[in-house]
């Protein structure tokens, strides 16, 4: 479901119907605004005429992302799929799309490539790629794109859009509002996995109880959080916000490190090709020093 970006919606449909697509796109903006699932809703929109969320594979989109990078981004192997994806003629729509969820994780050497291919572009290709901020990409690589910016939509907005998404109570919907910071696509992970979030808090109560309690294995409660973060992308954004909640409810001086940690540690994600184990197990020691400062000792 898109909502709030009703001019780029209607724009772009025109363009797919006319036939009329640029060949590269750049959709920028503060994360979760929405701009990978307006890329993906017109991809669906150009195969089955549907602007929405896909529900099913779509036969000419690919989506390259750097979730499965471990720190090291998206290199130029996955460049050499792109391009062997776009050069195909399409079967089953007017256009084959790529769209690179991540484009800030592009490695120097990836974006030198995607260059090249850009300064020739395929007849019936089209890239997005989908980042916070147009700088993180090379100077020469960046203006090969059309810029399109996706704003934080004000909480009247996001609170229209919960009110006509389902049934959700009044109370719930300003919840969702207030967490998600005008950002339209946290808004719709919150009310779509609702139920998701109270499993990820009692999970998460969990791992601050051993944090607190006793001795622990980083390594493999670092593990266990990638893992679950790799089989629900959201799971991750949803433990640091709890994380980041119930060391609130502590109310206390020693929570106060422990809380910078977590805001850090989505600082870094939201900006860095990181890797996420490394992060997560730092953020575990560091919390669990924070909240128990005799375990220096231990």
């Amino acid at each position: 479901m898109l909502f709030g970006y009703d001019n780029l919606v209607s724009e772009f449909t025109r363009l797919v119907d006319g036939r009329k697509l640029f060949h590269a796109y750049l959709l920028f903006g503060e994360p979760e605004t929405g701009k990978f699932l307006f890329a993906h809703s017109l991809a669906r929109y150009q195969e089955e005429g549907v602007c929405e969320k896909p529900v099913r594979a779509l036969q000419e989109t690919l989506v390259i992302s750097s979730e499965e990078s471990e720190g090291e981004g998206i290199g130029i192997e996955s460049i050499r799929e792109l391009s062997a994806f776009l050069y195909r003629t399409p079967q089953h729509s007017p256009y084959r799309f790529v769209i690179i969820r991540d484009a800030e994780a592009l490695t120097p050497e990836a974006q030198n490539a995607l260059l090249k291919i850009l300064e020739e572009p395929p007849i019936h290709g089209v890239i997005f790629a989908v980042a916070k901020d147009p700088d993180a990409l090379l100077a020469t690589l960046r203006s090969r794109f059309a810029k399109i910016f996706f704003p934080i939509l004000p909480l009247d907005r996001v609170l229209d859009f919960l009110g006509g998404y389902g049934k959700i109570s009044k109370e719930r919907r300003n919840e969702i509002a207030h967490y998600s910071q005008g950002r339209i696509g946290r808004a719709l992970v919150i009310a779509e996995e609702k139920a998701a979030s109270q499993k990820v808090r009692q999970e998460t109560k969990k791992i601050l109880d051993l944090l607190i309690g006793g001795n622990v294995s980083y390594d493999a409660l670092a593990d266990d959080i990638v893992a679950a973060s790799q089989k629900t992308p959201s799971f991750l954004d949803i433990f640091l916000e709890e994380l980041l909640l119930l060391l609130g409810e502590r109310n206390d001086d020693v929570s106060g490190a422990a809380r910078n940690a977590v805001c850090e540690t989505i600082r870094l994600f939201h900006t860095l090709l990181v890797n996420k184990r490394i992060h997560i197990k730092t953020l575990l020691w560091t919390i669990k020093l924070s909240l128990r400062p005799s375990s220096l000792s231990q």
